[in-house]
């Protein structure tokens, strides 16, 4: 089966000589390596119900660290929390390398060799099924949301996202292996009409909307359980489920909560969501928060 494939990459310390030339410098400032800790295990969480694999540099997480710095550089509380996220995140892709030394790799027209891109291009070359994401922590200078490798001769391009719960779902909504797909499920109607009560009376939740509408949000749903996908439809101001049709499928029905039923959504996922589909109200809560 397809899956995405998502390569993290970091920003080196300034004093560093042995990462490829595009790496930027770090920028450090107060809880630098906490907050950007904290964002990778945002954005792992996120990922977890995706059909994915997380991989990681070595070398350039030496580089990011410096390992060389003494424990008043790296206060040890701070230290530890990032490698436990880094822990968390993934792979090390070094520990099975795809790219082949006798290749010519260059990142736009400058030759590049046992990095990040090369593997990343080499994957692309090897499994065209699959989806790869270049997840950026400010390590690269990216303006278009994509970069442009080569590989003896022949161009590839490689899709890159900020180290964001946003980002990252955006790119998933057009980019996840495999794709999702809806069934209208009679039980629940549309269009808010045409539900079918169960033979035993029970209260049947109903689908407000179209089923090409449910199928735009499905794309866009998240969750902590691939079983049960969740989103918010700002027209009828309600959340709307998706369920897992059969265990193995990729395939969902859906219905709206009222009220009631809304509070069974996890508290991570609103957060999620508002993330999503109030992002200027989440912003201004987080500028409050962090006064």
């Amino acid at each position: 089966m397809s899956k995405s494939e998502l390569f993290l990459l970091l920003p080196k310390r300034k004093d560093v000589t042995s990462q490829p030339f595009y790496i930027r410098d770090r920028e450090d400032g107060p809880n630098t390596l906490r907050n950007i800790a904290k964002s990778i295990t945002e954005v792992t969480l996120f990922v977890e119900i995706e059909s994915q694999a997380r991989y990681y540099d070595e070398e350039n997480i030496k580089a990011f660290l410096d390992v060389s710095k003494t424990d008043e550089d790296y206060p040890m509380l701070e230290n530890h929390i990032f490698q436990d996220a880094m822990v968390k995140w993934g792979e090390n892709w070094r520990k099975n390398p795809k790219q082949v030394s006798q290749k010519n790799y260059t990142y736009y027209t400058s030759p590049i060799e046992n990095d990040t891109l090369c593997e990343m291009t080499e994957r692309i070359i090897l499994a065209k099924d699959n989806t790869y994401l270049l997840i950026n922590c400010n390590a690269i200078k990216c303006n278009k949301g994509s970069i442009s490798t080569n590989c003896d001769g022949k161009e590839y391009e490689i899709e890159v996202r900020d180290l964001e719960i946003r980002d990252v779902a955006n790119w998933f909504e057009n980019n996840r292996r495999p794709k999702r797909n809806f069934k209208l499920n009679p039980k629940h109607g549309e269009y808010g009409k045409g539900a079918t009560p169960t033979n035993k009376g029970e209260k049947v939740s109903v689908l407000m909307c179209s089923r090409q509408q449910a199928a735009k949000m499905l794309a866009k749903a998240v969750g902590e359980d691939s079983r049960a996908l969740y989103f918010y439809d700002d027209k009828y101001g309600q959340y709307i489920e998706f369920r897992l049709e059969n265990k193995g499928s990729c395939t969902f029905h859906a219905f709206h909560l009222d009220e009631e039923d809304a509070n069974r959504v996890p508290e991570k996922v609103k957060a999620w969501l508002n993330e999503l589909v109030f992002p200027q109200a989440a912003d201004d809560a987080r500028k409050l928060y962090d006064r």
